[in-house]
């Protein structure tokens, strides 16, 4: 699944990927509303929206429906922010592309492999505390990461 998620990225993607899949697996919902799959592909489908729009020079902030979305949202949204996403077209378009697939991967998760309501999510969990254990790159423990260094490129 993880593969399926970064096939084809460029490097700089699968960061941003790695970064944002960490903050789904560091997130703490609340102990009545379970994050859900679905909450997933909603927060992640009105964050892509956003980096479109604003990636065509509009600014207008989509938002998800449901409180736990809402919140995952504003996790996902101040990684970007602090990692110099927000503001650049380019990169918010690199930004659409990875939190597309995202949202793409937690919809199909229940259908292609038979998971409960919050399968992928536990899949991403497992997938990253496995990875943090086998040496890979920090920030995919599981735990918040902190953002990715800036994706700006400087002359």
């Amino acid at each position: 699944m993880a593969a399926v998620l970064t096939e084809g990225l460029s490097q700089q993607q699968v960061g941003l990927c790695t970064a944002l899949l960490s903050v789904v697996a560091g997130f703490r919902s609340d102990p009545l509303f379970q994050l859900l799959d679905d909450d997933v592909a909603e927060a992640t489908e009105a964050l892509a929206a956003t980096c479109e729009t604003s990636a065509r020079g509009v600014i207008y902030e989509h938002r998800p429906r449901s409180v736990v979305a809402h919140r995952l949202y504003g996790e996902l949204k101040d990684l970007l922010t602090r990692s110099g996403l927000q503001g650049s077209r380019r990169l918010e378009g690199d930004a659409a592309i990875v939190l597309r697939r995202m949202e793409v991967s937690a919809r199909e998760a229940r259908r292609v492999t038979g998971l409960g309501p919050t399968g992928w999510v536990e899949m991403i969990g497992r997938l990253l505390r496995n990875a943090g254990q086998s040496g890979a790159p920090p920030g995919t423990s599981g735990a918040v990461p902190e953002p990715p260094p800036s994706l700006l490129i400087r002359p």
